[in-house]
């Protein structure tokens, strides 16, 4: 996955962008375990990149605030940001397709099996289990 940006020189195509969103967008499940429905529906104005920090609304419209501890992960946003500036601006969903609307939970789900499958991995995995992933890291 990384592979592909670093040997992507033109950071103004279509392809290159969508690398870096798809990065970014895994790095948030996995780094920060935010559930996938989550990822999908947060604005740009949920994300503060000065200072690293995600208001998430999840189930139930409850809000909570989400410190991004990994540098990898806040420059990947930033630099996907910095991307895709001029079609998000400042109030549009922050994680867009290619028509400019938001992305959905099953292009995500979709874009994971596919790096699952270029990564020749057997196993089952989605966003969920990221989730999972996450909380069983923290918590050990």
């Amino acid at each position: 996955m990384y592979k592909g940006l670093i040997n992507n020189q033109h950071t103004n195509n279509y392809m290159y962008k969508a690398q870096t969103r798809n990065i970014a967008i895994v790095e948030v499940l996995f780094s920060i375990g935010m559930r996938v429905s989550e990822v999908c529906n947060l604005n740009y104005e949920d994300i503060n990149l000065r200072n690293g920090v995600i208001r998430v609304f999840g189930k139930g419209s409850k809000e909570r605030i989400i410190q991004i501890c990994q540098s990898e992960t806040l420059s990947i946003i930033r630099t996907y940001y910095q991307s895709y500036k001029q079609e998000i601006g400042y109030s549009l969903p922050i994680f867009i397709n290619r028509l400019g609307q938001r992305v959905s939970t099953q292009s995500v789900r979709l874009m994971i099996k596919s790096y699952v499958k270029k990564a020749g991995l057997s196993k089952r995995i989605t966003p969920h289990l990221a989730r999972h992933t996450f909380a069983t890291t923290i918590t050990s």
